[in-house]
């Protein structure tokens, strides 16, 4: 379970490198709009709530990315090496511009929201993958809030070792998602899908408080 939460992490860990590289990618499309798609990123459905900050500006404008394509661009640190990667990328480059040019967006700004972007996306991937265990963007919510500075820190890190998500699990029930409902196969597959969630849900906070500073 360790290594499968780790890989996911390392994806983006590889970000800091990447997202300005985006910022010439495509024209300038600030002055139209995209539009949405069947199973894309934003047009499926806002699991984890609404956000209209600017920092959420790509999550929201992405509709014409599909949510398979744009989560394995970001599990590979949006290292475009094939075709469909490369198509990918140039669509979220496209968005980009469109965020740019209607928020006026430095370059530490847009890198900040290209991270902010990932995490939420992440963050859905849970929530979608474990829509069917009861875990919701407020159960998440209400998890993350319970979490101690020790807790976070890891969560942060990625580095989460079994005692931190046991206590996350722990707090479930007091979160609106009772574990005693569930099979121990579920709660064995609930337990990553909750990691990646806190973990999106932590980098979204970090994200916006580093946007809103400048």
């Amino acid at each position: 379970m360790m290594g499968r939460w780790s890989i996911v992490v390392a994806g983006v860990v590889m970000l800091g490198a990447t997202p300005a590289a985006a910022q010439s990618v495509g024209p300038d499309y600030s002055q139209r709009s995209l539009p949405g798609g069947g199973d894309t990123v934003s047009g499926g459905g806002d699991l984890a709530g609404k956000d209209t900050r600017p920092v959420g500006c790509i999550y929201q404008y992405s509709h014409r990315i599909s949510r398979p394509d744009i989560l394995d661009l970001i599990k590979n640190g949006y290292a475009a090496k094939t075709s469909k990667q490369k198509a990918t990328f140039q669509l979220i480059g496209e968005t980009i511009a469109a965020c740019r040019g209607g928020n006026g967006w430095s370059p530490k700004r847009q890198d900040i929201a290209l991270r902010f972007f990932s995490a939420r996306v992440l963050t859905d991937d849970a929530l979608y993958q474990g829509r069917d265990l009861g875990l919701t963007g407020g159960v998440v919510r209400a998890l993350y809030a319970g979490l101690d500075a020790d807790a976070k820190a890891a969560f942060a890190s990625g580095r989460v070792d079994d005692a931190h998500l046991a206590a996350a699990m722990a707090q479930l029930k007091a979160a609106g998602l009772d574990p005693a409902s569930l099979t121990a196969e579920q709660r064995q597959r609930l337990a990553p899908l909750v990691a990646q969630a806190l973990w999106g849900m932590h980098q979204q906070t970090v994200d916006a408080a580093a946007y809103k500073a400048g």
